[in-house]
């Protein structure tokens, strides 16, 4: 089942980057993002007679900003100046981005299992890993970020956690002596991660089909015979009771069983 998606809604500084960068591809799309871009000196343009370049549509920036802000934009004549509006308010330092993208990582490469969905955890780290890379920080310099992939994995997987560990380890040996070659693909995070995933979802599927199959077990077509269970209702009993007649002891009326 597919999930859905929501459009990138700007409230605050840790939405500006994923935000700016939608309004950056709708713009670039009719050819008018060099117009608009809050980056560059604004040069106010002359609108001719019959317009050349389609025009911006602002209908993306006030559908997809907060409420409150529409108020700091609904004076400003031009895209650019709106667009320049937001990005003094919002666009974060490069200290804070990288504050809250470290957080986010140091968050997501724990794995609590007993609560956590494995797949969706996969996801987040994934997402976390990737914004570090974006930003070039020490957490995911050479093989710090796959180290933390095993710490988390060993919970749920430990057999797959320990194989790969020898993996790693013997790849980081070759990286050490020549740093300035790239990791190699088959040693990369998102293609260890994505092994990873494809491994917990055979070895689960296996578990439902063993534990939680709907039918029993069969050989030849037939049921096994230790899967019947004898009911008592129907069954005899060995000896005869002491009254002489045939049936077991909580049945007798002669013998007081209260």
């Amino acid at each position: 089942m597919s999930k859905k998606t929501f459009p990138i809604i700007l409230q605050g500084q840790s939405d500006w980057k994923l935000w700016i960068f939608v309004v950056k591809q709708i713009a670039e799309s009719g050819d008018v993002w060099e117009y608009i871009n809050p980056e560059n000196t604004h040069h106010p343009l002359h609108k001719p007679e019959k317009p050349s370049r389609p025009t911006a549509n602002t209908t993306h920036i006030t559908k997809t900003i907060h409420q409150d802000l529409l108020y700091h934009i609904k004076d400003k004549d031009s895209v650019y100046d709106q667009l320049k509006t937001l990005r003094n308010l919002y666009s974060p330092t490069t200290a804070d981005q990288e504050y809250r993208v470290q957080r986010a990582y140091q968050s997501a490469k724990t794995l609590h299992a007993r609560r956590s969905n494995v797949e969706d955890w996969c996801n987040t780290f994934l997402t976390a890993y990737h914004r570090v890379k974006q930003l070039n920080l020490p957490e995911i310099h050479g093989f710090r970020p796959h180290k933390d992939l095993v710490r988390a994995i060993k919970q749920v997987e430990p057999a797959f956690a320990a194989n790969i560990s020898l993996e790693i380890f013997k790849a980081e040996e070759i990286w050490n002596s020549n740093r300035t070659l790239p990791i190699p693909n088959e040693a990369q995070l998102p293609t260890i991660l994505a092994d990873f995933l494809r491994f917990y979802r055979t070895t689960q599927s296996r578990n439902v089909n063993i534990h939680g199959g709907a039918f029993g077990a069969t050989l030849n077509g037939k049921e096994s015979a230790y899967d019947k269970k004898r009911a008592r209702n129907d069954a005899k009993p060995s000896k005869p009771c002491l009254c002489g007649d045939t049936h077991f002891w909580g049945q007798c009326p002669y013998i007081d069983t209260s």
